[in-house]
């Protein structure tokens, strides 16, 4: 498996889109992948309102200039880069250059702000993560210690899971990036009790969930020890993405690679929501692998 042999990075010109930008590099260094920058520009709603004109052709001369200059930029240190300018939706115009393009990977920045035409918004950024048939590494505003793989590349991967298909699709990607930077691999499992566990009356066998989380943790982490032997697991307990993203500080970790929309598992769900907690507060690049790319 390759994770990465072309490289869509949309931008909006703001901090995270040059941190993502940085981040892709990176990443298609390592794997000697092609990069084709992407900026989706549109016509303000107001535009369409009988009696308002609005500059449209400055509206996407400005974007061109600003698309240009990034490219000019980034191919003089990177050549195998191409740049795309494109009118619409930035969600569907990402997903439909990525398919057109078959791109095997998204990076992406998360917040940008209202700049030139069209930001990134944490919006348009989960709605990629959820509908994207290929990985999408999104990088956000750095918090704390470290700032990824744009700062100081990959050194420890942490691969949150919950033993489902797409966790251990997730866990392919994550040995794949692994390999390639000679990386730490770190698998976590969190494990919650269920919020009846605590109302008066019920008895739930805690010792026993905790004693199969254990299990199937050491289970998954001596299969991977196989494939991949320089990897150790966490077991923690408490809410997924914060425990998530507290792991990612503790561990000084780089890269999260994590599954969305995985199935009920053994103790707990990795459910859009976990992602999307993690994708908004991670202080490093996050890689989500969804369903499996289309042919």
């Amino acid at each position: 498996m390759t994770i990465a042999q072309h490289i869509l990075v949309p931008v909006d010109f703001s901090e995270p889109s040059e941190r993502a930008l940085a981040t892709a590099v990176d990443l298609a260094r390592a794997f000697d992948a092609r990069i084709t920058l992407m900026h989706a520009w549109s016509i303000p709603a107001a535009a369409y309102a009988e009696g308002v004109s609005w500059p449209i052709y400055d509206i996407e001369g400005a974007a061109k200039q600003a698309l240009d200059d990034t490219f000019e930029k980034l191919s003089s240190t990177y050549p195998k880069t191409e740049a795309l300018l494109r009118q619409g939706d930035g969600c569907q115009q990402i997903l439909e250059t990525a398919k057109e393009r078959r791109c095997d990977l998204v990076v992406m920045g998360t917040h940008g702000r209202r700049g030139l035409t069209r930001a990134l918004l944490g919006s348009v950024a989960e709605k990629v993560i959820r509908l994207s048939p290929v990985p999408v590494v999104t990088v956000g505003r750095p918090n704390g210690e470290g700032a990824g793989a744009a700062r100081r590349g990959i050194a420890r991967v942490l691969v949150p899971t919950d033993f489902s298909a797409e966790a251990a699709r997730a866990l392919d990607a994550a040995i794949d990036v692994a390999r390639t930077f000679d990386a730490r691999l770190t698998l976590l499992h969190v494990w919650s009790m269920p919020y009846t566990a605590y109302s008066e009356g019920l008895n739930w066998p805690i010792a026993e969930m905790e004693q199969s989380a254990h299990l199937a943790l050491d289970g998954l982490l001596a299969e991977t020890v196989k494939r991949y032997p320089r990897t150790d697991a966490i077991l923690r307990l408490g809410t997924g993405g914060p425990e998530i993203v507290d792991v990612t500080r503790e561990r000084a970790i780089d890269l999260v690679v994590m599954g969305t929309h995985g199935r009920k598992g053994l103790p707990r769900l990795l459910i859009g929501s976990v992602a999307a907690t993690v994708v908004r507060l991670s202080p490093v690049p996050v890689m989500t692998v969804g369903g499996t790319r289309e042919k």
